[in-house]
């Protein structure tokens, strides 16, 4: 129900200013989750269109943001499609530009790891490596027992405990 209502909300932005390219990219990330990469791709391409074409001018968008945030979009979309190639080409694109905010750093973190995954999954594996299910297979399978693992143990810092 959220989506909906979300998804109103951003057409409606994209009707009364068709211009930003914001919206346009929310609505990539909203059509991705939902399955529609196509519609994904076509609203990432008009946007990084729009940001390239007319740079945002409000002086609280840092440089570049809207046009790294779209490839990034749009590379999301293009790799949930299973078409590596152009989600490989938007990855590069982010990391090719100037990263001055931290959204866009954390973009260009995304991209960076993404890009290294599409990219090691493409690697051919040698033929006299072992395949991954004869690995698995080689491998004994943990005990089954139920319960769930103990949580992890938190470690308060020094200054904490001292006052215990």
């Amino acid at each position: 129900m959220a989506i909906s209502t979300a998804l109103t909300d951003i057409n409606q932005a994209i009707r009364l200013d068709p211009t930003l390219p914001q919206p346009l990219i929310n609505r990539t990330a909203i059509w991705r989750v939902r399955g529609h990469y196509d519609r994904a791709i076509a609203d990432g391409s008009e946007a990084i269109r729009l940001a390239k074409e007319k740079p945002p001018v409000n002086i609280m968008t840092p440089p570049n943001s809207v046009l790294i945030s779209g490839f990034t979009h749009r590379a999301l979309a293009y790799e949930a499609k299973g078409d590596y190639a152009h989600a490989s080409d938007d990855y590069k694109a982010t990391l090719a530009i100037a990263a001055s905010d931290a959204g866009s750093k954390a973009n260009q973190a995304t991209a960076k790891v993404r890009l290294s995954l599409i990219t090691d999954a493409s690697a051919p594996i040698p033929r006299d490596a072992p395949s991954p299910t004869t690995e698995a297979a080689k491998a004994p399978a943990p005990q089954q027992t139920g319960a769930a693992p103990p949580p992890p143990r938190l470690l308060r810092p020094r200054a904490a405990r001292a006052w215990r």
